[in-house]
């Protein structure tokens, strides 16, 4: 492994909130990510430079991909979305997983439709973050509250470096030799 390798997963590996952050169809082409999905919601017209335009943009990149087998997929949709603020709105979920690990696909995708559409949240036989590929780190500080949770020296520490530990966290799965899944 050289040098520049160890500096990633070195700096990547106290747990990061939304460690995956927009590269969930990069990580998921590359074959390190096993589940992922990207949410999208209704919107017209779409800025040329929005998260929201990534977004769509991969959802191609991925389709292409299951059209060439190298993935699965599944779309839910939700017409009458509310927003923790209040709004309603459309809302496709698209669902995205490496062939192996369609079970957890179907499992996630009927979780998040009865939790979406019908507001009832089941549990899982493991933590969700655990099918989206999050070390046990990640999905400890999320459960625990995020980086509230620290004591406010390492939190700052945390909350300071997190995109360059999250920029790490993503080059250190996509350089790796072998998939990590």
């Amino acid at each position: 492994m050289d040098l520049l390798h160890r500096l990633f997963e070195l700096a990547a590996r106290p747990g990061i909130i939304g460690p995956h952050g927009t590269q969930e169809a990069d990580l998921l082409i590359a074959g390190v990510k096993p589940v992922g999905f990207i949410s999208i919601i209704d919107e017209d017209p779409v800025a040329e430079d929005s998260v929201q335009k990534k977004f769509i943009d991969d959802v191609k990149r991925l389709d292409e991909e299951v059209t060439k087998g190298n993935l699965l997929s599944k779309t839910i949709r939700i017409d009458n979305f509310k927003w923790p603020n209040g709004l309603t709105g459309g809302l496709t979920v698209y669902l995205y997983c490496q062939p192996n690990k369609n079970e957890d696909m179907k499992l996630l995708a009927d979780n998040h439709e009865k939790y979406w559409k019908d507001g009832i949240e089941e549990d899982l036989p493991q933590d969700i973050g655990k099918y989206l590929g999050y070390t046990d780190k990640d999905v400890e500080l999320f459960n625990n509250g995020g980086y509230a949770s620290l004591n406010p020296i390492y939190r700052f520490l945390m909350q300071h470096t997190h995109d360059i530990r999250q920029r790490c966290r993503v080059k250190s799965l996509l350089n790796c030799s072998e998939p990590k899944i």
